[in-house]
């Protein structure tokens, strides 16, 4: 054989190559192949999975934002409601506390009037009666010119006085002043005339409305001039 070769080994190595060859492509070659082919295609179908996880957060977030802004507009609008009618409620006691107010005030001022009148029909007769008596006293100690002067001149003085703050008016007393006046002229019955001065004196700060003070004090310058009249004519 020439060059000393042996075909038949060559062919045997070939035929063995071919054998190993095609055993390893189907022992190994291929199942890692397909190895790698399948995790190629999971990390793809994980890759597309995570993507779409993505986008469904990513829409989840964008709804959940919009779904925010719209509770955030409701809660305003629900806020406003709110106040508005706080404060309506607000106008409306503060409506009624001032009408329950004006009601007590209206209230008190009438009951204060019907006091007044009470107090006016009362004591002011209690007052013109003292008077009265009083003048009776005059009438029985018995006067004089002088002394019926000297008690006009008081009741003069008493009637210019502003004594009143919410008694006899200027008019009134104007009225009683002229009246005193008149009766200053020495006529007959003296006594008489200062009975029935007096007499229309208590009359008119009863019927103008006078204060217990000032009542008091028209009484108490009454005595003093009945008083001084007495004592003058003993």
């Amino acid at each position: 054989m020439p060059l000393n070769i042996d075909w038949q080994q060559i062919l045997l190595h070939v035929f063995n190559f071919i054998i190993l060859a095609t055993g390893l492509t189907f022992i190994l070659f291929k199942p890692v192949r397909k190895f790698m082919r399948e995790r190629e295609e999971k990390y793809k179908k994980a890759a597309a999975e995570h993507a779409q996880k993505v986008a469904e957060i990513e829409q989840l977030d964008k709804e959940h934002a919009e779904k925010l802004a719209g509770l955030d507009a409701e809660l305003e609008a629900h806020r406003k409601e709110v106040v508005a009618q706080a404060e309506k409620r607000g106008r409306q006691i503060v409506a009624d506390a001032e009408e329950e107010a004006r009601g007590i005030v209206e209230a008190g001022r009438k009951r204060s009037e019907d006091e007044r009148a009470a107090y006016i029909a009362g004591a002011g007769s209690e007052i013109a009666d003292m008077v009265v008596k009083s003048a009776e006293k005059l009438l029985v100690v018995g006067s004089s010119p002088e002394s019926d002067r000297a008690l006009y001149d008081s009741y003069l003085k008493t009637a210019e006085k502003d004594i009143t703050v919410s008694g006899i008016s200027k008019e009134a007393r104007a009225a009683m002043a002229s009246r005193l006046t008149q009766t200053k002229a020495p006529a007959a019955g003296p006594s008489d005339e200062v009975a029935e001065a007096v007499g229309e004196a208590a009359l008119a700060a009863i019927e103008h409305g006078r204060t217990a003070e000032s009542d008091g004090a028209v009484y108490d310058e009454f005595l003093k001039s009945v008083s001084g009249g007495g004592d003058e004519k003993q």
